[in-house]
């Protein structure tokens, strides 16, 4: 079962999110702010993490470095207010999964959900397959950790070389 951690200092959105995501079969963990968030985290490492950006004390920005500082593989998520899009291009910036706006739609949820939970179940095959093969399968979305520039350059090359003999 994936685990996910929700990090928010609203507790309407911390019910909310524990709700859907229990129904969705995920194993959910919840803060309250980013410190409880990041304990939680080292304690359990869950695979996806939503934390919202504007929170007091640590915010989200701070939680996700601090994450990805562990050397982690999770999948990390921010949430954003309304307004808060110049924030959510930093947090990308700073290598975030993915971003969803609050108040937090079902449908944004379930793509942002579907992506990460894609990039989850890729990272496996990618410590045992070879390397252009993760690449095909993760196309349309950020490349797993342990990829290298040489592979992502190489992938369109070898699928091409591998597909010439369907097209004969």
């Amino acid at each position: 079962m994936i685990k996910v951690l929700v990090i928010d200092d609203e507790k309407p959105t911390l019910s909310m999110f524990r709700l859907f995501l229990a129904a969705y079969g995920y194993d959910v963990l919840t803060a309250q702010n980013g410190e409880e968030g990041l304990e939680i985290f080292k304690a359990h490492k869950p695979e996806i993490v939503f934390t919202d950006i504007k929170m007091p004390g640590m915010d989200g920005l701070t939680v996700l470095q601090k994450i990805q500082e562990l050397g982690t593989s999770s999948q990390i998520i921010v949430i954003t207010g309304h307004g808060d899009l110049e924030k959510a291009m930093e947090a990308l910036d700073l290598d975030a999964s993915d971003f969803i706006n609050k108040p937090v739609d079902r449908q944004a949820l379930d793509a942002a959900l579907s992506r990460a939970e894609k990039d989850v179940n890729c990272l496996l095959p990618c410590l045992s397959r070879r390397p252009f093969v993760p690449a095909a399968m993760n196309l349309f979305s950020s490349c797993p950790a342990g990829l290298t520039d040489r592979h992502r350059k190489e992938f369109p090359t070898r699928l091409f070389s591998l597909m010439s003999p369907i097209r004969q």
